[in-house]
């Protein structure tokens, strides 16, 4: 797309440039072009896993790999110790999209679901006797009973996998 230009030249004379591109729109068009693409790489990687197989294996390392480039958490858990999670939050206003974040495998889900309060802005009242308390769910599942269990224990027992998907519900 381009734009025309006017030059306003000394002595009150006016020139018009013409045809000089417009950066602007662009990037705005690369930046669509990009937001298209990533929409249909996300629609052929859940293809992929939903077909299982040896397709399905490579859409799971893969959609974990674009996860484990893009989750926050705390820089000072070693490398070998983080486990990767999508967290959904309870209120869709505060936080439309789900969290990426990585936590230390060795973490209580007490001290994880204290974690992901925080980052998602969520206020954590589970010190309190009474009220709604904050627990971590896969699918219909609460994980985050009793909060005293590791998640280096729920890995043990299959409930929960490094790339898994998770939402954060009031009970």
């Amino acid at each position: 797309m381009y734009f025309n230009l006017i030059v306003i030249i000394s002595f009150r004379c006016i020139k018009e440039v013409k045809s000089i591109p417009s950066v602007l729109t662009g990037l705005e068009a690369g930046k669509e072009l990009q937001a298209k693409l990533k929409v249909e790489i996300n629609a052929k990687l859940e293809e992929a896993k939903a077909a299982g197989g040896h397709k399905g294996i490579m859409a799971n390392k893969l959609a974990l790999m674009k996860l484990k480039g893009r989750a926050k958490g705390d820089n000072t858990i070693p490398r070998t110790e983080r486990i990767f999670f999508t967290v959904d939050c309870p209120n869709r206003q505060q936080n439309p999209i789900p969290l990426d974040l990585f936590m230390g495998i060795t973490w209580t889900m007490g001290k994880t679901v204290d974690f992901v309060a925080k980052q998602g802005s969520i206020k954590n009242k589970n010190h309190l006797p009474q009220g709604p308390f904050l627990h971590l769910f896969k699918g219909e599942t609460c994980i985050s009973k009793p909060f005293n269990k590791t998640i280096q224990q729920l890995i043990s027992e299959e409930l929960l996998v490094d790339g898994d998907s998770l939402s954060l519900r009031f009970v």
